[in-house]
């Protein structure tokens, strides 16, 4: 293979996509002076492409990391990028702010974060509550999203919302990139005692996948119908194995949709 001061920058560009590069090799890439001036749109550089790459050393990483903020935007959506990384770009996001909330955006939709980079995620200073809310829903999508992480977020998160992406057959794609996830499977039945333990959490999630049970226990039906809540309600109206008196007291209601 030519030392790669003997190729050309196509050649370069092509060669940064390879995941099979070795370590020498990714440093040269990461290291290589290019003549790229800014002109991200029409021409990425070669440190933009190799942010991509799926197979990365630890170390490129972290130079790659020092770089512009599109590096960092396409490290953020990189699967093979490493945890401490993640935590890194999260940091660098919070110390800089401004465009730096693309990576932000970027590492949020990622699969692959762990859930400690969810709860840094959950740290950054937001100005904008719109811009807050958002960072949640799509934290919601993301199908790595644990059930902990969930519990903090879902009381901020529009009823709407929760609704669309707790239907059984809401598997499509979404603006994230990604499926959303059925977050409350609705078939596998629970036991008397994990009933009763989900409806002493308080979690409204909790409360959605009892909501959603075949085998409900009758008491229980009566004391998430006494809650009122609306969007409880939509998911009750929609069980069919519910008592016939639940039944009626949800249709008589009114409130079976947001």
């Amino acid at each position: 293979m030519k030392m790669l001061i003997e190729k050309t920058r196509l050649e370069l560009l092509s060669l940064a996509q390879n995941p099979n590069l070795t370590i020498a090799e990714q440093f040269q890439l990461a290291t290589y002076q290019d003549s790229w001036q800014n002109r991200a749109v029409r021409e990425p550089s070669i440190a933009m492409i190799l942010a991509k790459n799926p197979n990365l050393d630890e170390q490129v990483q972290q130079l790659l990391l020092k770089q512009n903020m599109v590096v960092r935007r396409n490290l953020a959506e990189n699967l093979g990028v490493i945890e401490n990384i993640q935590l890194q770009l999260i940091d660098y996001a919070i110390e800089h702010g401004g465009i730096e909330i693309m990576v932000i955006w970027a590492l949020v939709k990622n699969p692959s974060i762990s859930e400690i980079v969810q709860r840094k995620l959950l740290t950054y200073p937001f100005q904008d509550t719109f811009d807050e809310t958002y960072l949640y829903k799509i934290l919601a999508k993301n199908p790595s999203t644990s059930s902990d992480v969930f519990s903090k977020i879902e009381n901020y998160l529009p009823r709407d919302f929760l609704r669309h992406i707790t239907t059984i057959d809401n598997i499509e794609e979404e603006e994230g990139g990604f499926e959303s996830v059925t977050l409350f499977e609705s078939n596998v039945l629970l036991s008397e005692e994990e009933q009763w333990l989900l409806f002493r959490s308080q979690n409204l999630s909790s409360h959605i996948k009892l909501a959603r049970q075949a085998n409900l226990l009758e008491e229980i039906q009566y004391a998430l119908l006494e809650q009122d809540d609306k969007l409880i309600l939509s998911f009750l109206a929609d069980n069919r194995y519910l008592c016939d008196d639940v039944k009626d007291k949800v249709f008589e209601l009114r409130l079976i949709y947001l």
